[in-house]
């Protein structure tokens, strides 16, 4: 064999083994990417959220938009499909009612930011209905105006509610015209054998105008 076809062959080879590696390193390269994609996805979805007294002041709407949160303002509203899973995963008719939670970042006309966190849990407490054991169920609602300006002083505080049975409460929307009125329905009948308790009461988490949906 003459030396110009060995060096032929060689070349020949060389560039096969280039193509085939380049085609395996493009292929790592292309999972790895995919495995970062779904990571971050993952991470916005079932993100375990700080607290709302470790969020900074400034909490912006790109930010709050990244980390997964309903996001209404005067123009638009952002995310709204995991506030529509929300209602979905624990409303009272749903037919498997699993624990979820949202956060839920609104601007006021000054544009001042008002947050509330609504998470739905299933305790470890059971009641006997129909003879069988039940797991109780509950909503907490967090909401902090600490960010409003225009508020009066004893009102920029974090409240929480976390006595919201939901064996008789229930996430819910209703429109009104323009606006979308979202509430934690309530949906029994409660007689009180003291009329001195607190009864119960729908309870707003947030409204929005039906142009603005996402």
């Amino acid at each position: 064999m003459s030396k110009r076809k060995i060096i032929g062959i060689a070349v020949l080879v060389i560039l096969a083994i280039t193509i085939v590696l380049g085609v395996i390193f493009f292929m790592i390269d292309k999972s790895n990417g995919e495995n970062v994609k779904i990571l971050v996805d993952d991470s916005i979805k079932n993100e375990d959220t700080n607290r709302l007294e470790d969020l900074p002041q400034d909490y912006s709407l790109e930010q709050a938009v990244q980390d997964g949160c309903v996001v209404i303002t005067y123009k638009k509203v952002y995310n709204k499909d995991i506030l529509d899973r929300f209602i979905q995963n624990t409303g009272i008719n749903s037919q498997n009612r699993i624990e979820d939670k949202i956060r839920i970042v609104q601007y006021t006309v000054e544009g001042d930011t008002i947050i509330t966190d609504v998470e739905y849990k299933i305790k470890d407490e059971t009641y006997l209905l129909s003879g069988e054991p039940v797991n109780k169920t509950t909503y907490i609602v967090r909401k902090d105006n600490t960010r409003d300006e225009f508020a009066a002083e004893s009102d920029r505080i974090i409240t929480e509610n976390d006595n919201i049975p939901g064996e008789i409460y229930g996430i819910t929307t209703e429109e009104n015209g323009d606006m979308v009125y979202v509430e934690l329905a309530l949906y029994a009948e409660i007689n009180y054998v003291d009329s001195s308790i607190k009864p119960y009461e729908d309870i707003e988490i947030c409204a929005y105008s039906k142009d603005r949906e996402e």
